[in-house]
């Protein structure tokens, strides 16, 4: 049996990033060869990346998910989790006891009925011609917790990638954030080649798990889409020996998800996943990971184990803690190979 204890770690709280960098690009960079470790910067990434690799990012766009009103003449919140059906959502209600289940009320921008309550999640129905007009005007970059900022706005550029395309993620696929344009360029300059998905993250890929039991744990279902086109340079370049590298746990994810192991090829679709990775699994389909330091004891966490071994995962995070690399959404990032 696991345990979850197996995947913690303390990590000082001033560690934990509370805004980018002035330029994405000058991020630290730890590189794992799967030997030994080095201490670099994100723009030195193109030293480091195998030559005729293939970069694979998640283009999905984060929304403006949370809407703070007046309630009663107290600050309330609905944070837009993911749309059920045609004008239903799945929110988070801030004091949700405040709001009763067939009740209908009032926000300057729309009214709402609640439908049900799960636990701390509520299903509401919106009556408003665009809801998403409204977000996009009035709603709030959906920060995570543990950054503490005034006006979560102020970052609303920074929490998206420069690359980013469609979608309705709660979450930015945080890998990307390091990624410039100049960047960008230089890469393909190189010969890098690129290819994208794109799944909408969910709260679930970022949720601490609570199951002494890992594997009794399941992750939130997300949704995804990889095209032919995608599908195609993947395949392509897995028959010609290329490295493939994924640009974060979301794209990684999704890769997994869409691998056919049978015909060992990646297949175009839409669809959703669960899928949850962690030790001893090792049948990846990539041979690359770009990513930030992760939540002790999370189910990101435990994917880095699985993809470098749980050992060395412990000593990549205790050797980032020790050389204070900064960690979480607006921190480091750490490339790693097998």
């Amino acid at each position: 049996m696991l345990d979850l204890k197996d995947y913690s770690f303390d990590l000082p709280k001033n560690l934990i990033a509370q805004s980018p960098l002035e330029n994405r690009s000058d991020s630290r960079l730890l590189f794992f060869d799967g030997e030994k470790l080095t201490d670099s910067f994100f723009h030195s990434i193109t030293n480091l990346i195998p030559a005729n690799s293939v970069l694979v990012f998640n283009d999905t766009l984060v929304r403006n998910s949370r809407y703070v009103f007046d309630h009663n003449g107290a600050i309330s919140e609905i944070f837009f989790i993911k749309s059920v059906e045609t004008n239903v959502y799945e929110v988070f209600l801030r004091k949700s006891s405040k709001f009763k289940i067939g009740m209908s009320y009032s926000t300057p921008d729309f009214n709402f009925e609640v439908i049900s309550k799960i636990d701390n999640i509520s299903i509401i129905k919106v009556s408003c011609n665009d809801l998403s007009l409204v977000l996009e005007e009035k709603g709030q970059v959906p920060l995570p917790p543990y950054i503490k900022v005034e006006n979560p706005n102020s970052f609303k550029k920074r929490y998206q990638t420069v690359y980013a395309k469609k979608g309705e993620s709660v979450a930015a696929p945080t890998a990307g954030l390091h990624f410039d344009h100049k960047l960008l360029d230089k890469l393909l300059h190189l010969g890098i080649e690129f290819a994208f998905v794109n799944l909408t993250v969910g709260l679930g890929t970022f949720a601490p798990l609570t199951s002494d039991n890992i594997t009794n744990s399941k992750l939130h279902s997300e949704t995804y889409e990889v095209t032919d086109l995608n599908a195609e340079i993947l395949n392509n370049a897995k028959e010609s020996g290329k490295k493939i590298i994924s640009v974060g746990t979301t794209t990684l994810r999704c890769l997994q998800s869409c691998f056919d192991f049978n015909s060992h090829k990646f297949i175009a679709k839409q669809d959703s996943t669960d899928i949850f990775l962690y030790p001893p699994f090792d049948n990846f389909v990539v041979d690359g990971l770009i990513t930030n330091f992760h939540l002790p004891e999370s189910s990101l966490f435990m994917l880095i184990c699985a993809f470098i071994g749980t050992d060395n995962a412990k000593m990549a995070y205790q050797h980032a803690i020790n050389q204070e690399y900064r960690f979480y959404s607006f921190g480091d990032a750490c490339l790693f190979l097998r």
